[in-house]
């Protein structure tokens, strides 16, 4: 990018000699020895001297306009663009307000604020239409500015395509943790179920073996019971066998016989 040296700004004294002159203490001096330090590329000691000029008249234009040079060639861009901003509000000739203009366009430039960059220039151009170099950093400018869109679209553009990938993984992650626990739900449930359907199948089993149980002691109870009537039955049976041996008995002795008493049972 070309831009408007500090020598070229160091002009505006030609345009206040005549204010200056009448100055108690005349700053011209410490002016010219910055301007020849800036021209040795010693843009420090530059600022130097511009700084003691200012310090003697902090009115002096063409020191804060040189001093706003020296900055710049330092590359403490803003810095320097504070200094060229505060001249814009200064009463200037139409070459200087542009030289100022073209000037806060290069700081704008170095710090990649293009946009207003292309603005100072603008200003630059309708007070001197025909610079050339303003002319040429506009259009600099503007193509560094589209780069620069460019460049924020296709970052913005990575930015939501990240974005998008993102929550497209969350989305995935909380599908497949959905399906896991519905899947750790029906495994619960089907171990659940699994665990009813033992239980029910012990209490059957239990209920089956206490049935048995219950049939068994039933069985025994009636096979007890039989016992004791089929005892009664034989009971009575001897008794009845008894008797009738004794009417036989009583018979035989009538009729004096011998009678055998061993019973036959």
């Amino acid at each position: 990018m070309r831009k408007k040296s500090g020598i070229k700004g160091v002009l505006l004294v030609l345009g206040l000699v005549s204010v200056i002159a009448g100055s108690a203490q005349n700053p011209n001096k410490h002016v010219r020895e910055g301007n020849e330090l800036y021209e040795k590329k010693k843009f420090k000691e530059a600022e130097t001297n511009y700084l003691k000029a200012l310090k003697t008249d902090s009115t002096a234009i063409n020191a804060l306009f040189n001093r706003a040079d020296a900055l710049y060639q330092q590359e403490k861009y803003k810095e320097a663009g504070k200094i060229f901003d505060e001249l814009t509000t200064k009463p200037l000739s139409g070459k200087d307000e542009a030289s100022v203009w073209h000037n806060l366009g290069n700081t704008m430039v170095k710090s990649k604020n293009y946009k207003n960059a292309i603005e100072a220039y603008k200003k630059a151009l309708k007070k001197q239409p025909s610079d050339m170099d303003t002319k040429y950093n506009l259009s600099y400018a503007m193509e560094k500015l589209k780069q620069q869109q460019k460049k924020q679209q296709n970052k913005n553009k990575n930015q939501q395509d990240k974005k998008d990938k993102q929550d497209k993984q969350k989305s995935k992650q909380k599908q497949d943790s959905k399906k896991d626990k519905q899947q750790q739900q029906n495994k619960q449930k089907q171990q659940q179920d699994q665990q009813k359907q033992k239980q029910k199948q012990n209490r059957d089993k239990q209920k089956q073996a206490k049935k048995k149980d219950q049939s068994k002691k039933q069985k025994q109870q009636k096979a007890r019971k039989i016992s004791k009537e089929d005892a009664k039955r034989m009971l009575e049976a001897l008794k009845n066998n008894e008797k009738v041996l004794m009417k036989k008995l009583k018979r035989k002795k009538k009729k004096g016989q011998e009678v055998e008493t061993e019973k036959d049972w």
